[in-house]
């Protein structure tokens, strides 16, 4: 074979296209465009944007991380090879429909912010996405069977996705460290795996419950949870044939078997309304007490919020925006007891639209005034 046939197999055989102009390898098997040299490796094919093959040419196993912008894949690619675009600034990613699987950590840490998958994708491996913060939706097509381990987690950005109509697995963690609103879990037969959903604020089940679904869902109490953390998601809705539960993010120790082997018969059934009460610390507890409240106007979890009226308050003039503190205000159970504490802290805070419906609260006594100027009033006497 010739020099110049040699030349064309490997510039055949480089078919990625990019919109952005290529990164070229040099002759002596070295990237040295703006990064660090990188060595070429035995058993693959380098063509001349730098993009590595196997033998075959069905796997695609390396990518310059340098190479920014979009990039298409060329039909006849069957795998994407481990890590091959790790760490990538690409931002687009285009498969042909010839790709059947994602390899470990192919696109981890990569800046890739749209995914546009092949007809024919079967499975996607461990910590695929992992660490990709730019990706704010996906769409998986109906072939796709399995999502691996970790997957997209943490992807911080991610809000949506849709699943496809045949998936089978989805592994441990796939979806944690998300910041998914809502999830539809497709019907069929499907194995998830522990903490799959571990930060989604909404989960719909379409079909029969998954087995050890709970698991995918909540986490328990192992002895070294930090009460005084802050989270957004200290709990979780589910819905399933149209009942809706409200679940604490962390349950009690002992508990979590339990409401797994149950949790058809509880979420069919008036207890449904009462699951707060299995959270394993306060946060979870008030933040589920209050969600259920809002969704159902269950009496218990008006009665447990009554009880520990201060906390939540004090707690949430911290956490909670002011329009959404007033909004917990208005639930009526907060005791004028404590007007004039919260007063005082919302004053120093200097949150002036709590400070409005406090006053307003006071309006009817008498002497709201002096209540105001004590509860702002800072002098130490000796």
């Amino acid at each position: 074979m010739s020099i110049m046939d040699n030349l064309k197999e490997l510039m055949d055989m480089s078919a990625v296209q990019e919109e952005d102009n290529p990164v070229f390898i040099s002759r002596t098997g070295e990237f040295n465009l703006f990064s660090p040299k990188h060595k070429i490796r035995k058993n693959r094919k380098y063509g001349d944007t730098g993009v590595a093959y196997s033998e075959d040419g069905k796997t695609l196993e390396e990518c310059p991380a340098i190479r920014p912008g979009r990039i298409r894949i060329h039909e006849g690619v069957e795998r994407i090879g481990v890590n091959a675009f790790r760490n990538g600034r690409l931002s687009a990613i285009i498969m042909p429909d010839s790709i059947i699987e994602l390899e470990y950590g192919a696109f981890m840490c990569s800046d890739v912010h749209d995914v546009k998958f092949g007809k024919n994708i079967r499975k996607i491996g461990d910590e695929c996405f992992s660490s990709c913060s730019n990706i704010s939706e996906i769409t998986f097509p109906d072939s796709l069977e399995e999502i691996g381990e970790l997957a997209f987690s943490p992807c911080i950005n991610l809000r949506n996705i849709t699943f496809s109509k045949n998936l089978k697995v989805i592994g441990r963690g796939a979806f944690g460290s998300t910041s998914l609103k809502e999830v539809t879990i497709p019907s069929g037969s499907i194995s998830i795996g522990n903490q799959a959903f571990c930060s989604a604020e909404h989960v719909i089940i379409s079909d029969s419950i998954p087995k050890n679904f709970i698991f995918s869902i909540v986490l328990e109490d192992d002895g070294y949870y930090n009460e005084e953390r802050v989270l957004s998601d200290d709990y979780v809705k589910v819905t399933y044939k149209g009942n809706t539960a409200v679940l604490p993010r962390v349950i009690k120790r002992g508990e979590l078997k339990k409401l797994n082997r149950d949790f058809e018969s509880i979420i069919m059934g008036p207890n449904r309304k009462r699951l707060f009460l299995k959270a394993a610390h306060a946060c979870e507890k008030q933040a589920a007490a209050l969600a259920e409240y809002r969704l159902s106007g269950n009496s218990d979890a008006f009665s447990y919020m009554k009880k520990k009226c201060r906390d939540m308050a004090i707690r949430y003039i911290e956490e909670k925006t002011q329009e959404e503190f007033v909004e917990f205000l208005k639930l009526g159970t907060v005791s004028n007891k404590i007007i004039p504490e919260l007063l005082s802290i919302a004053s120093k805070k200097e949150k002036t639209i709590v400070v409005a419906y406090l006053m307003e609260r006071l309006g009817k006594s008498n002497n709201t005034q002096e209540v105001f100027d004590k509860a702002i009033d800072d002098t130490f006497d000796l």
